[in-house]
């Protein structure tokens, strides 16, 4: 046995294992194509490893052919419900009980720690949910790119045994502390969601104009219309469009002979859909009238892109954020200079320019891309803004990111099978209000300001958060070496 074992118990305790106490039962192999993501007659609801967090979560089931299923294979209150499999070494072998009854079942990647012996299925629970013993099973995973864990794994693994009346007062006693835990954890939770509602707030205080109202108003003699802002806007949009033009002749070795190739140019149309009230001093403009252009990226053959290093970074949705930020650190892909060059040409981006993902959900992840690599590329969900003098591109993320854009795009758009979809005319189109660039300016101050505070406080919650489950976890450390509450044995 480990070391563990060793470790001096109670009167009346004694060691055994996962094995003499329960059984494991694997679950469910299916093929994709038998799936559905809606209930559907015949079929039965799987959980899968990502339902596995702080209890069972049941959202976004797949459902199988019931006749895959097996009755050893359905959910009964007690069942610990384990991933077997994950790309994370700390979260394979992350678990969580069933509180009732559940008509459907878990698949292959999952197995089921059903409790055999005359043990309390919540004791047996709390203490494979103990840090020490998901170090344990998670550190005997194996494997390259997955962890996997086979039933000797945890069936091998050791569980300290009170006697049966002394299990029952440890998980009152777990149960009482973790109440009082749990309703700090509810309170910190209510706390960041108000803080999430406050930073929407300020993003529409800043769109619709409320953000900088009273600047406005003192500095209204100062400041150069809108509306002709966006003429030398449009203008200058014009003339790199003409510039782009005559670096492709040239490069193609041929000479224009008179001007009738820049009657090619299209004119963005002016906005002319209903959007949201602005201050009578801005304009409503379409993206793509103060965007030097917008399109979105492309995704070339797996064998194109490499995991971890490579000439160019691909950025990928699980790389842009909610706080125009880009989070290249999330498992980075590359691709070559040749792909990029070639293959990828259209879809290069640059820092500076501005990334929403066009697929969701969620919608309304918005990043400005870094300085980082000169050059990047992305796939194709992810649509690329690329501003123009005039328009401030940090103005532009956050009014991307603003629930009132975000809820406009979403109402042009429809939803196939759970996933939704921008389309690129939807994305060109999107009401961006154009003001003076000095109130542009104080704008995004304002915002940065208010949102870096809120930002603190955000941090200050989630480490608040780690705390209280470090708690949870010394609680149950002592639960299981007899020293919860000593003086009641």
């Amino acid at each position: 046995m480990s070391e563990a074992v060793k470790k001096e118990l109670p009167e009346k305790w004694a060691w055994a294992t996962f094995g003499d106490v329960a059984d494991l039962l694997r679950g469910v192999s299916y093929k994709k194509v038998d799936t559905s993501s809606e209930p559907t007659p015949g079929k039965v609801p799987i959980l899968r490893a990502n339902n596995i967090g702080y209890g069972l979560n049941f959202d976004s089931l797949v459902y199988v052919p019931e006749k895959q299923v097996k009755e050893v294979q359905y959910i009964k209150k007690g069942d610990i419900i384990i991933a077997m499999s994950s790309g994370s070494k700390h979260l394979v072998g992350k678990a969580a009980q069933a509180n009732d009854d559940f008509e459907g079942a878990y698949g292959a990647f999952c197995a089921n720690l059903r409790v055999t012996a005359d043990i309390e299925p919540k004791y047996v629970a709390y203490f494979y949910s103990s840090q020490d013993n998901l170090k344990r099973i998670s550190g005997s995973s194996k494997g390259s790119n997955i962890n996997n864990l086979r039933r000797e794994h945890i069936l091998s693994a050791p569980i300290p045994l009170a006697p049966p009346e002394q299990q029952k007062r440890i998980v009152a006693k777990i149960e009482e502390l973790f109440s009082h835990i749990d309703a700090g954890i509810e309170a910190l939770k209510k706390a960041k969601q108000l803080l999430k509602q406050y930073r929407q707030s300020v993003l529409k205080a800043a769109v619709t104009g409320e953000l900088t109202k009273e600047w406005r108003e003192a500095n209204k003699d100062k400041l150069e219309p809108a509306s002709q802002l966006l003429e030398h806007i449009l203008k200058e949009r014009r003339q790199k469009w003409e510039e782009q033009q005559l670096e492709q002749f040239k490069a193609k070795g041929k000479m224009q002979k008179d001007d009738k190739w820049k009657e090619k140019y299209i004119e963005p149309g002016v906005y002319e859909d209903i959007g949201y009230e602005i201050p009578g001093s801005w304009v409503m403009a379409r993206a793509e009238q103060v965007c030097e252009f917008i399109t979105k990226g492309t995704t070339p053959k797996k064998d194109k892109l490499s995991a971890g290093k490579g000439d160019v970074p691909f950025i990928k949705v699980y790389n842009l954020t909610f706080d125009t930020s880009l989070n290249f650190d999330v498992d980075p892909t590359f691709t070559d200079s040749e792909t990029h060059k070639g293959f990828l040409a259209r879809s290069k981006v640059y820092p500076g320019d501005v990334l929403m993902n066009i697929v969701g959900p969620p919608l309304g992840k918005v990043s400005i891309v870094s300085d980082l690599y000169s050059e990047w590329n992305i796939n194709q969900a992810i649509a690329v803004y690329r501003t123009i003098t005039g328009l401030s591109n940090k103005l532009l993320a956050y009014f991307l990111l603003s629930k009132l854009v975000v809820e406009w795009m979403l109402r042009k758009t429809k939803t196939t099978a759970g996933q939704v979809n921008l389309t690129l005319e939807i994305s060109r189109n999107a009401p961006i209000p154009l003001m003076p660039e000095e109130e542009q300016r104080e704008i995004v101050r304002l915002i940065e300001e208010k949102l870096n505070t809120s930002d603190k406080l955000y941090e200050e919650l989630d480490l608040q958060l780690i705390k209280t489950e470090k708690n949870k976890q010394s609680i149950l450390a002592y639960a299981f070496v007899g020293e919860l509450y000593r003086e009641n044995y």
